[in-house]
């Protein structure tokens, strides 16, 4: 997983290691599509700036440090992921997913000299429903640039269960069950990326 912001930096220091590398695999979008903020904050226009961060690997969440949503919690959820439904029924994309298809496609670009060794994952799907709903709406962005440059795209974000056997107690990390899918996923590749092929063909 790398954040938008990390990509710069990332092929800045490991350019020779990516030059050599069989495949790069990157999941793109996983931070930016983890709305933790304000909630009204999400229907605002802000400031487009790219502001490249170092590369640091993060930690894997500690399985003891998840707790489940409260209930309460889960209605307000679900209550906000159907006022997004209604405000783009009404006014079109939300401003906040614009700006991150722009950021993305920008980001994607810098990767087009390696061709077609990269491989872009979309974002794990999510037990929380804004969340959900933001990736969801971001998967056909991720699609047409993927293709554009050339790249494989494998779609994490439809082949996982949106079950809670997949997933940690706090509903936003996969378990060891949640990440076999992405792993046979990968294994899988190249009979899944020809079925996509010919999909695209049809």
């Amino acid at each position: 997983m790398v954040s938008l912001n990390q990509v710069a930096d990332l092929i800045t220091q490991h350019k020779v290691e990516l030059m050599q590398a069989d495949q790069i695999v990157l999941q793109l979008g996983h931070y930016e599509l983890s709305w933790r903020k304000c909630f009204r904050e999400i229907f605002q226009q802000q400031p487009f700036t790219i502001t490249p961060k170092p590369y640091q690997p993060k930690p894997l969440p500690s399985v003891a440090g998840t707790a489940p949503t409260p209930y309460h919690q889960q209605l307000k959820n679900w209550f906000k992921a159907a006022i997004l439904t209604l405000y783009k029924a009404q006014n079109g994309q939300l401003p906040y997913l614009k700006q991150f298809d722009q950021r993305l496609m920008q980001m994607l670009a810098l990767l087009a000299p390696y061709g077609d060794k990269v491989i872009v994952m979309t974002p794990f799907p999510s037990l929380h429903p804004v969340d959900q709903w933001l990736r969801r709406e971001s998967i056909p962005t991720m699609y047409t640039c993927a293709r554009q440059n050339g790249f494989r795209l494998v779609d994490t974000f439809s082949a996982i269960p949106r079950q809670a056997a997949y997933f940690l107690a706090d509903g936003a990390h996969l378990n060891a069950q949640g990440h076999a899918v992405v792993a046979l996923l990968l294994s899988q590749l190249p009979v899944y990326t020809a079925l996509l092929e010919e999909i695209n063909c049809l």
